[in-house]
């Protein structure tokens, strides 16, 4: 895995690194406050991860979260009036 940062951005690049049971073999480039970025890594670090595993992580348990509402949401009987 390669992470390479500059003080106005975000850049990954993921090549082929297998953490889980996927590949990452997808590369995204974001734009993020300084702050953001700082906190990101201090994050990172607090958790013992690598700022990009962090991310992943992070990213992955709001997207489950939000899959898990929108079925909990579906399965509530509608009250109508």
């Amino acid at each position: 895995m390669s992470v390479s940062w500059r003080s106005d951005s975000l850049c990954m690049t993921l090549l082929e690194v297998t953490k889980g049971q996927e590949p990452r073999d997808y590369r995204l480039t974001i734009r993020i406050p300084t702050s953001l970025h700082q906190a990101i890594k201090r994050t990172a670090v607090e958790d013992k991860r690598s700022v990009s595993d962090w991310i992943v992580v992070t990213l992955q348990a709001v997207i489950a979260e939000r899959e898990e509402r929108a079925v909990r949401d579906r399965e509530r009987p509608s009250k109508r009036r």
